[in-house]
């Protein structure tokens, strides 16, 4: 059995479940966490950090850096597998220099192609995002793939609970999802509907963000759990909600993950207009939403509207379901040779 080096941050891990898709394709996995500092230090050790002129953090990637080749020494793997770079630059390119397959999934778009030139035969890359991918492939990079990043294991088999949530989100904040999120929440409160959003909205090392948040969203407040979810939380949280609302980055045309993950519960997805659809057709399989106005009519709409909310969630999920999963992508991208 070939055996597989995976690289990732523990938080990549937890939401596609990559050592499980690995281990799915008959191949032996091993997993090396290589967190930021900041992701796996308290904030004390971050503003310490700060007052050394960062030095930790320094200290911190020269570490990494020597354990995951003391990971490779020892385990001898027949592939590598990035998620992402989370490895410094140079510890990265010395990785590649040993002339073992590397296989880079980038779950995040890219800001330049400068980086992706003259990478040597040995690596190959998969992008979920079309935009990444069209770009390098405009400039000639050799060895990528367009490969959509979909659902991992936990979505596929979850329960179907009572739907007791009118409409959930889960994701990170930013300007433009906190612009939409909080006019749905105004919208709710006036009409009695039940909106959930769980996401790290302010951090706990930053308690006067809270009520900087309370002050600049009081009825997204209301609405909004501030903590993580695990996938399978998500999923169970998907399960029991009428609509599911997903809030893309504003330099993505393609899907992200949760589009896959909302449909692959057998929910229904409420998102925003896309240039690729990957096979899904608006109205039949999901509904688009073009601006706040939109989404607020829309929200209204299938909320009184059960059977048709219900097909097309149905639709969705025997659209996906074996198609578009994390294993599959994973799979296309270790074939690569």
């Amino acid at each position: 059995m070939k055996k597989v080096l995976v690289i990732l941050s523990k938080r990549h891990e937890e939401i596609l479940k990559i050592s499980l898709a690995v281990q799915s394709l008959n191949f032996e996995c091993r997993i090396f966490f290589a967190d930021k500092f900041a992701d796996c230090h308290s904030y004390p050790k971050k503003k310490l950090d700060e007052i050394l002129n960062h030095k930790l953090s320094v200290e911190h990637l020269k570490k990494l850096g020597e354990q995951v080749n003391a990971e490779i020494s020892a385990y001898r793997p027949d592939k590598i597998l990035f998620i992402n770079e989370p490895l410094p630059f140079e510890s990265t390119r010395k990785i590649i220099s040993v002339g073992i397959p590397c296989y880079f999934y980038y779950v995040d778009p890219i800001e330049s192609v400068e980086h992706f030139k003259n990478r040597p035969a040995n690596c190959f890359m998969g992008f979920y995002d079309i935009n990444s991918y069209e770009k390098l492939r405009e400039v000639g990079v050799k060895n990528i793939k367009f490969l959509p990043l979909g659902y991992n294991c936990d979505y596929e088999n979850i329960s179907k609970t009572t739907k007791t949530v009118d409409i959930f989100w889960v994701g990170t904040p930013n300007k433009s999802r906190l612009k939409i999120l909080s006019a749905i929440a105004k919208q709710a409160e006036e009409e009695g509907w039940i909106f959930q959003c769980y996401s790290p909205f302010w951090g706990w090392e930053y308690f006067w963000k809270k009520q900087i948040f309370r002050v600049k969203y009081p009825s997204l407040y209301r609405c909004a759990v501030n903590r993580e979810l695990t996938s399978k939380e998500v999923a169970e949280k998907y399960s029991g909600s009428k609509i599911c609302l997903n809030v893309h980055n504003a330099n993505i045309d393609s899907f992200n993950p949760r589009t896959y993950e909302i449909l692959a519960t057998g929910s229904f997805l409420l998102t925003d207009t896309r240039k690729y659809y990957d096979e899904l057709i608006p109205g039949e399989d999901l509904v688009c939403y073009s601006s706040i106005e939109d989404v607020l009519q829309k929200i209204e709409y299938y909320l009184s509207h059960d059977d048709e909310r219900e097909k097309i969630a149905s639709c969705g999920r025997k659209k996906v379901i074996g198609r578009r999963t994390v294993a599959g992508s994973v799979g296309q991208l270790l074939a690569s040779e």
